[in-house]
């Protein structure tokens, strides 16, 4: 005999931090994070589909407005679970790693980096900045993977 398993969504701090509990084990979690420009980017962890899915759906039943995430561009099975669950793909970036990457313009800020012995900086580009790609490239970066940022729209 099969039974079903009972998924129970707790907020553990509003509209920041969900748990997803079965038989009172913690079995994925999700949070948000509000960036500077005032987004909101969920990320949930949940060893199954269902309960990722689940934590996905009481994120946006409880935050207002649209939501984003990122996937990695090879992870086609979590693309294809955030599409289900109403994402859209609003931009990609690939991501570089360097020698000397924009190291006329991060001076400053690289040599700190260079003292502690760190050799290799990353940095990421949207795919459809054409100048910051070219800048890159002629840096001698790169391209080591990407990501993919995806877009929940708000209801209302």
């Amino acid at each position: 005999m099969v039974t079903a398993r009972v998924v129970v969504i707790e907020r553990v701090v509003p509209n920041r931090r969900w748990h997803a509990l079965e038989d009172d084990q913690v079995v994925g979690r999700a949070h948000l994070r509000r960036r500077p420009d005032d987004r909101a980017f969920v990320a949930a962890d949940a060893w199954r589909e269902p309960v990722t899915r689940a934590l996905l759906d009481a994120v946006a039943a409880d935050v207002p407005g649209e939501l984003y995430t990122l996937a990695g561009e090879d992870e086609t099975d979590q693309l294809a679970l955030l599409a289900a669950a109403g994402y859209q793909v609003t931009r990609r970036e690939d991501e570089f790693v360097r020698r000397g990457l924009a190291r006329a313009l991060l001076h400053a800020a690289l040599t700190p980096l260079a003292e502690r012995g760190i050799e290799l900086v990353s940095a990421e580009a949207d795919v459809t900045n054409t100048p910051a790609q070219a800048l890159l490239a002629s840096l001698g970066a790169r391209r080591t993977g990407g990501s993919v940022e995806l877009r929940r729209p708000g209801g209302g």
